[in-house]
């Protein structure tokens, strides 16, 4: 019981438990998580990626579908059921990645097998259970990965304390809990994943750091491309160009990349099978044309999207707009700014800031090129919600050079918690702006800029004023 030796850190970790329990719903509440709860079913209960027969698909789709898989006060959702799904060949399929589905599925059989209720006559168990597996459990994993990072880079114990909370009561994270979706999975093979890179050593003698911890790497970033084909594919080559670096390219490196193929593989030959095609299916038009869809050419994610000007406008949306990543994260905007400052001062971590700022770049490029929903009917951007990872390993690193900070962290943490109970309220799939997002963002703003003119006129750190104000001495130093 190492892990959780401090009161403060078992006391963050026991409330996130109790609120992650109480929270997960038991029923879908949009198409995204009902798309994948389908194909769960279908897959557990006959066999089949075909979602034909699943409640899901809703009681005008489904002959004798007494039961309601949705929120009772869902009524449309109810009758219409998931829009997320696929028209192929006659049938319907869901439009989620296969090999995530497989794997509930077969805990879901398990559930079966030892006497449990099959979806259709309680569906609001059988919810309850995938949600707490796959976005509560995932949520726990990251939570103590966090604590790892917060011990071995930060010594004060209240910023240990400040850094933990605002993972969990100051970002989206708690909300996401709710209801099953891609973005708390891969959040959760994320956080190990930085943990186990972060560890990652040139030299060793130790069979795990020589064998072990290469393969778990690769069996990880494989699986995690598996997960979401937006940032999966940059996790990859964020991994093997950390990895690369680190190790250089030998028989480690080899184990590594021979690990990661497999999940791969696996995903394209089911994804192959299911709809005929080796990039994602649900980037096939012509699959999205069935009865009511509201996909088309524009709508659909996939295909490069914008002119250069209008890229440049919806990549700063996605990133500090309405539904902003970063205006729901307050944390990260302190990592960000961290991360490059750190990145440009400190050569020794380069090559994790340079993990950790390529997987979140590409990341935002391949959404921003090839989207043009904000993400869809959700809380801020689902998509980004495993750069959380990165974004925390990056703040550590940040917090343990430049400690003065902490100020910073607390104040943007209390904003962020502040946001989050309201978040919780409405959950993850939020038709609207967090109420009052105009004033969370005032306040904010203002309260750091507070904070910052208040040490830029300490006479005694004139040396080390600002973010900027290094880079902006070193940059102009020709000068």
């Amino acid at each position: 019981m190492a892990l959780f030796r401090h009161r403060a850190e078992v006391g963050i970790i026991s409330a996130a438990a109790v609120l992650i329990v109480l929270g997960a719903k038991p029923y879908a509440g949009s198409w995204n998580d009902a798309s994948r709860l389908a194909a769960i079913e279908s897959l557990a209960e006959r066999g089949t990626f075909r979602i034909d027969e699943s409640p899901f698909l809703g009681q005008s789709m489904v002959a004798g579908n007494s039961s309601s898989a949705y929120q009772p006060s869902a009524s449309e959702l109810t009758v219409l059921g998931t829009y997320d799904k696929l028209w192929i060949n006659g049938h319907y399929y869901s439009d989620k990645s296969p090999v995530p589905s497989v794997i509930f599925a077969g805990a879901y059989r398990l559930w079966l097998e030892l006497g449990g209720p099959r979806m259709h006559d309680r569906p609001d168990l059988v919810v309850r259970f995938l949600t707490l597996l796959g976005a509560g459990l995932p949520c726990l994993f990251a939570i103590a990965m966090v604590i790892c990072l917060a011990r071995k880079y930060l010594e004060s114990a209240q910023v240990r304390f400040w850094y933990l909370a605002s993972f969990v009561m100051a970002t989206v994270v708690l909300p996401y809990t709710q209801h099953l979706n891609n973005g708390m999975l891969l959040l959760g093979v994320a956080m190990p994943l930085c943990g186990l890179l972060d560890e990652l050593s040139e030299f060793t003698k130790n069979r795990w750091e020589r064998w072990g911890r290469p393969a778990l790497i690769g069996m990880l970033t494989g699986f995690g491309y598996t997960i979401d084909l937006g940032i999966g594919p940059a996790l990859v080559v964020a991994t093997l160009g950390f990895t690369s670096w680190r190790l250089g390219i030998g028989s480690r490196w080899l184990i590594l990349v021979v690990a990661m193929i497999p999940p791969i593989l696996l995903h394209h030959a089911l994804n192959y099978a299911v709809g005929g095609t080796l990039m994602p299916a649900n980037a096939v038009l012509e699959y999205l044309q069935f009865p009511g869809s509201p996909f088309n050419d524009r709508t659909a994610t996939g295909g490069m999207k914008h002119s250069v000007s209008g890229l440049i406008i919806y990549g700063l949306d996605l990133l500090v707009g309405k539904k902003g990543f970063l205006t729901h994260n307050w944390p990260l905007f302190l990592a960000t700014l961290g991360a490059i400052r750190i990145f440009w001062e400190q050569p020794r971590y380069r090559a994790i800031l340079g993990f950790c700022l390529g997987w979140a770049g590409l990341s935002w490029w391949t959404y921003a090129a090839t989207s043009t929903n904000l993400s869809g009917v959700c809380l801020s951007i689902r998509w980004f919600v495993p750069l959380l990872a990165p974004g925390y390993w990056a703040l550590a690193i940040f917090l343990k050079e430049q400690p003065r900070y902490s100020r910073d962290l607390i104040w943007l943490s209390c904003v962020g918690c502040g946001m989050t109970v309201v978040m919780m309220v409405y959950g993850p799939w939020m038709p609207h702006l967090v109420p009052g997002w105009w004033v969370w963002v005032a306040v904010a703003g203002i309260g750091w800029g507070v904070i910052r003119i208040q040490e830029f006129k300490c006479p005694r750190k004139q040396a080390v004023r600002g973010l900027y104000r290094p880079f902006m001495r070193r940059s102009f130093s020709f000068v």
